[in-house]
């Protein structure tokens, strides 16, 4: 589908971690970052990626490790340096066309997501991105290049915010998005998309992408 992410242009965003004791707040997001490309990324000034449109668990790099699972775990604590970011040369300029980045007989999901922005979730503490682990797991693991290049599976995403199967409109303010996962749709042949554990110390997971798929927003700290 064609528009999405209010008032982001052409590169990535933001923040995920995790927090306190109590659900997040959403907030209004910066302008994205192009996609650093394996560069160490520059402060952020709002560091979280939390479900339920931001009000709910964020992303945590569980025990702070490098390729470490990624479970969701309460607003503001330490292990949450999260954030979208685009990649911008993908497909040539950062965005699905008619041929990319689906090939085959999963073409036709370049039509379904043409002209939505690819992103990775990028975690700065280690220089690694959210990937599948092999079993449908949230994971860190290699980021691409700019190209979209050399990463590990499941890191490539793509984005968007006017779902509206089942009657559900909501997930459309501009700090909000769904992650459709280009490995995982590819593998079984229907968007893919990466949803939250549900509940603290519960991994990230690659599920099919429905009216109840988790709506991520990036929150400030």
């Amino acid at each position: 589908m064609r528009g999405k992410l209010l008032g982001i242009l052409a590169a990535g965003v933001i923040a995920g971690g995790l927090g306190i004791s109590s659900p997040a707040h959403a907030g209004t997001g910066p302008r994205p970052q192009a996609f650093p490309g394996g560069a160490a990324a520059a402060a952020v000034s709002f560091p979280e990626i939390c479900g339920n449109a931001g009000y709910g668990y964020c992303m945590n790099d569980w025990n702070g490790g490098a390729g470490a699972a990624v479970k969701m775990y309460y607003g503001h604590n330490s292990n949450e340096h999260f954030q979208v970011e685009a990649v911008s040369l993908a497909c040539g300029h950062g965005r699905v066309t008619l041929t990319c980045p689906f090939t085959g007989g999963n073409s036709w999901m370049n039509s379904r997501f043409l002209d939505d922005q690819i992103w990775v979730i990028y975690y700065p503490d280690h220089n690694q991105c959210v990937g599948d682990n092999g079993f449908g797991g949230g994971y860190l693991t290699t980021c691409p290049d700019l190209s979209g290049q050399g990463g590990g599976n499941g890191v490539i995403g793509i984005v968007e915010n006017d779902f509206t199967t089942g009657g559900n409109t909501g997930c459309n303010q501009g700090n909000q998005f769904y992650f459709i996962d280009r490995y995982a749709s590819a593998n079984h042949g229907t968007p893919y998309t990466l949803d939250s554990g549900g509940n603290p110390g519960v991994q990230t997971k690659f599920d099919p992408y429905t009216n109840n798929s988790t709506c991520w927003g990036w929150i400030s700290s």
